[in-house]
């Protein structure tokens, strides 16, 4: 008890520092919507129990379970009067983990003494990363917590095979599946134990029957399911097999999706300390030796660290965020650590008493106790709250990391740290842009106080109202990069090193990529170990690199010729000795119609135009979204890189003037192109050098003429 009360001490004081995630604020929506279905239940249950009130209050972040909603909802509910909104809504999973590193020790304490248990606990409170996410609102820590209570409820109830701890055991169980999916590995891992160790038919029996009880079980305590339960049931299970959305993975200085075979393996390698990882495999040494010792809680233990290692080497998944897969890995590689540290220690006395030194064991043990644990809790103190940047020294820390090709960070916590610079130099209006799909967490901080509220945040163009939009906030403010004030930039190379080719989701999104820092000027920067993990842009280009954008007006001469195309609703002013061929191509949903003019000496002079379809382009507040994706489709196909954008428009219509490069025939070019969005047809006119050449007044003459014969 003592320990549980310690370590929610401690998290509860380490907190407030610790920046939102991603997730988190859907997750705190969730629970509070959650929360107040159970007090519509108790006054107008009718109401509540009908397919319009399920629908209402459950719909809302249904492609996860409800448990940890509901607890964390809970808790909140009295936590938000001692506690600002964050830490409440962080307090109920702050709890679960301080129950589960008191169940950790007693578990390991019991079969291994009070050294090794105590080991074990301090191990994992001193993994940087692993500590970071005990503080979250998020399910993965959760998630983790739940396996560890079922794997200690089976330990504790495995020479009891009475019905009732069956019974116990597959609700629990079922609690695990309600929290996250990734209870599903723990029978297995059960069951693979049981054959290697005890092969007693009533135990297989038991971990048979177990998901048998915990899988209605935990659908039955999902209102979200009620009112039809197995089109729900079934597509929440496609969700979580085949239909869950991508997230590719930086490794190794690539973009992967999914990544290699080892990569579980390296991740684990690069986030545990050093020490510790000496430590448990001292423990997996000494479970292998003496396997039957303590009756084999050691190989259960290593079961548990090596079964979810072995699933993510498949492939199959398709959903990566460095070590957040791993997460209910990390307490039994802690217990392993632990039983290597209790192994040392023995070693350490018994050594002593054979020479004869006796005292020699206290200042030993001392000296293993600070070997073990402080490099990694100095690491923890200089790091902090930006946890999610540690590499141990296994590959150098940050540094070594960096230069591996690991990913810098991730999920926007170090956006907490742009606060106090936004604050103090962002003008009324500006606009500040995070990474596409990332904007609530700025928009939370502004909700709740620590953003100003005079400024707007970028929402992505492609998806404006996901997750959901803060009433607080008003409608949403689609926006580029291109077109914002400043820029917020975690270093997280899986979205700067997405492609139209090679996208870090299921879709491109257009973000400021390796060459676009490059070449704008930098205002601020959070760095760790001389390695940047965020940074603050504004859209002016740094110093020595001119922008080729935004000319100066320029007419075309009166002798140039009037190409117009009456098909196309179209007119432009091209010189006299241009020559366009008209062609149309077939590109997925649309025909492309192609008016073209290329010279060796001259470049090449484009306008092309396409209509989507009415349902594509039907929504206007999709309108600058539409507009970005279709100009990402054509860079998709010459697989080009978008260097600088600004906004321009013709008429009332959305459009804009953007720099791309790419390698034509092997040949590096440079285009300037202007596009719009005129109702449901996207028009695009391009000019295009050699990439070392400068761009001729001319072809500005010739994208600036571009008008409609007549509006639409």
């Amino acid at each position: 008890v003592l320990i549980m009360v310690l370590t929610l001490m401690l998290l509860v004081a380490t907190e407030p520092r610790i920046g939102l995630t991603w997730d988190e604020d859907i997750y705190m929506r969730a629970s509070e919507i959650y929360t107040s279905w159970f007090g519509k239940l108790i006054t107008q249950p009718a109401a509540a129990l009908s397919k319009y009130g399920i629908d209402e209050s459950w719909s809302f972040n249904s492609e996860h379970p409800p448990l940890d909603k509901i607890w964390s909802g809970i808790v909140w509910s009295g936590a938000r009067f001692l506690f600002d909104h964050q830490t409440a809504h962080r307090l109920g999973n702050m709890i679960l983990v301080s129950l589960m590193v008191g169940l950790l020790y007693w578990l390991i304490s019991e079969s291994y003494g009070f050294t090794a248990g105590l080991a074990s606990a301090a191990a994992l409170l001193t993994m940087p990363r692993f500590f970071f996410h005990t503080h979250l609102a998020a399910l993965d820590m959760p998630a983790t917590c739940a396996v560890v209570f079922v794997t200690f409820l089976f330990w504790k109830t495995k020479d009891n095979l009475r019905w009732k701890w069956t019974l116990l055991l597959g609700l629990v169980w079922g609690l695990a599946f309600a929290t996250k999916v990734n209870a599903v590995f723990v029978p297995a891992i059960l069951f693979l134990w049981a054959l290697i160790f005890r092969r007693q038919l009533r135990l297989l029996v038991r971990i048979v029957v177990m998901p048998l009880i915990g899988i209605p079980f935990a659908f039955a305590i999902w209102p979200w399911i009620y009112p039809d339960i197995t089109a729900r049931v079934m597509s929440y299970l496609g969700f979580v097999t085949v239909e869950h959305w991508k997230i590719a993975q930086w490794y190794l200085g690539k973009l992967y999706m999914p990544p290699p075979w080892h990569f579980p393996f390296v991740m684990a390698w690069a986030v545990v300390p050093l020490t510790l990882t000496v430590l448990y495999w001292i423990g997996i040494v000494r479970t292998g030796w003496k396997w039957r010792e303590a009756d084999s809680l050691g190989g259960l233990l290593f079961l548990n660290a090596l079964v979810p290692l072995l699933a993510l080497t498949t492939g199959k998944s398709m959903v990566y965020d460095n070590e957040r897969l791993l997460m209910h890995v990390f307490p039994f590689l802690a217990a392993l650590a632990g039983l290597g540290f209790g192994w040392l220690v023995i070693g350490i006395q018994r050594a002593a008493d054979r020479m004869q030194k006796p005292r020699w064991a206290v200042p030993v043990t001392v000296l293993a106790v600070l070997l073990a644990f402080l490099p990694q809790s100095i690491s923890l103190v200089r790091l902090y709250p930006h946890l999610l940047s540690y590499y141990s020294e296994t590959v150098g820390g940050i540094p070594g990391a960096a230069r591996l090709g690991l990913e810098t960070t991730y999920w926007c916590e170090t956006y907490a740290a742009a606060l106090p610079y936004l604050n103090e130099h962002a003008q009324p209006g500006d606009m500040i842009w995070v990474d596409p799909l990332s904007q609530n967490v700025m928009v939370y901080y502004q909700v709740h106080g620590r953003l100003r509220s005079d400024v707007k945040i970028a929402y992505s163009p492609y998806a404006p109202t996901w997750p959901f939009v803060y009433s607080e906030y008003g409608p949403p403010t689609p926006a580029t990069h291109s077109t914002s004030d400043f820029i917020v930039l975690q270093y997280r190379q899986t979205l700067m090193g997405s492609t139209p080719e090679n996208p870090d989701r299921n879709f491109f999104s257009s973000h400021p990529d390796f060459q676009w820092i490059i070449t704008h000027e930098l205002l601020y920067q959070l760095s760790q170990d001389g390695v940047p993990i965020m940074e603050i842009y504004s859209n002016s280009l740094a110093e020595g690199f001119e922008s080729e954008l935004g000319q100066a007006a320029v007419q075309a001469p009166a002798h140039w010729q009037t190409f117009k195309s009456e098909a196309g609703n179209f007119t432009v002013q091209a010189p006299p000795n241009r020559e366009f061929t008209e062609t149309t191509q077939k590109v997925d949903i649309a025909s492309v119609h192609i008016y073209e003019s290329f010279s060796e000496e001259g470049g090449s002079y484009t306008i092309f135009y396409l209509d989507l379809p009415a349902e594509v382009s039907a929504d206007p507040n999709a309108s600058q979204g539409l507009l970005n994706s279709t100009r990402d489709g054509w860079l998709n196909i010459i697989q080009g890189t978008l260097l600088e954008e600004r906004t321009v428009s013709l008429g009332d219509h959305l459009g804009g003037e953007a720099m791309v490069t790419a390698n034509i025939n092997d040949l590096p070019v440079k285009f300037k192109i202007r596009y719009y969005l005129v109702q449901d047809r996207y028009y695009q006119i391009t000019v295009g050098i050699p990439k070392d050449r400068a761009f001729p007044a001319e072809m500005d003459a010739f994208l600036q003429s571009f008008a409609l014969l007549k509006d639409l």
